[in-house]
């Protein structure tokens, strides 16, 4: 890049951060493949299996790495960004693992990853879309999906690797079909409770994919497929589904948003 580019881009910083706006990731100078959150590695122990183990504002969120007898850590939202660019984000990242990066393993699409990390959101924003859409493929397709996994030696620190993102095991030949349906479905009702600003909106969409598709069970199950183990709050997959994801969205409207960047 030339200076003068080099110069122009740095101006342009210069003068967002003086408006108070936040600046795309990919124009801050860093690989927009690769995020820094805080890593469910380093939490002192994995404490949850569903949000009801959990206390105040808080849910469980899955794919916890740390050996024992539960599967999830107790966490919080971190404050948000703009509910618009906060919505275009998670439909971004969605739509990054439906079409998964060919020859990737399931990993999620780059350029529609780059395309979510561009809305102009904080960093606790940017954190806030993975942990919903995260979370939300936990809950839908169990052990059909992997969480992001911490760089070898630097868990502490958050640092995901790019490939780390997390993957969708739907191309197997093994991966029940509809389990893109179900995707789908749980991504409808998290965008509609989103634009709707209300935690409720989000059951029609997965309702309808359970009178379609009554005997749906992942390859590898997880937490809302777990009917007879001691302690799940829950009668059904289905009603495991829309109680833990309304829990969360309900914790996310309620933490106070800051205004959108025009």
């Amino acid at each position: 890049m030339s200076a003068v580019k080099q110069m122009l881009k740095l101006t342009g910083a210069l003068i967002l951060a003086t408006l108070g706006l936040t600046t795309p990731i990919s124009a801050q100078g860093n690989d927009p493949t690769i995020i820094e959150m805080k890593s469910l590695n380093s939490q002192p122990d994995c404490d949850c299996n569903w949000s009801t183990d959990c206390s105040g504002a808080k849910l469980c969120l899955g794919q916890c790495t740390i050996v024992g007898k539960s599967d999830g850590v107790c966490s919080t939202f971190p404050s948000g960004s703009g509910l618009g660019d906060l919505i275009r984000a998670v439909d971004l990242y969605f739509q990054a693992f439906q079409t998964p990066q060919p020859g990737a393993g399931g990993g999620p699409n780059v350029h529609l990853v780059r395309q979510a990390q561009d809305q102009r959101l904080t960093a606790e924003g940017h954190l806030t879309v993975q942990r919903i859409v995260h979370n939300a493929l936990d809950l839908a397709l169990g052990g059909d999906f992997i969480g992001p996994q911490a760089c070898p030696g630097v868990a502490k620190a958050g640092h995901i690797a790019p490939g780390g993102l997390g993957q969708i095991r739907l191309a197997g030949k093994e991966a029940p079909p509809e389990g893109a349906e179900m995707v789908e479905s749980v991504r409808q009702g998290v965008l509609a409770a989103m634009k709707d600003k209300n935690a409720d909106s989000v059951a029609g969409p997965i309702a309808t994919f359970w009178k379609k598709y009554p005997q749906y069970k992942p390859v590898r199950t997880g937490r809302c497929w777990l009917q007879g183990y001691p302690g799940f709050p829950y009668k059904t997959a289905e009603e495991c589904q829309v109680g833990e994801l309304k829990r969360m969205l309900n914790i996310f409207l309620a933490a106070p948003q800051k205004q959108q960047s025009p």
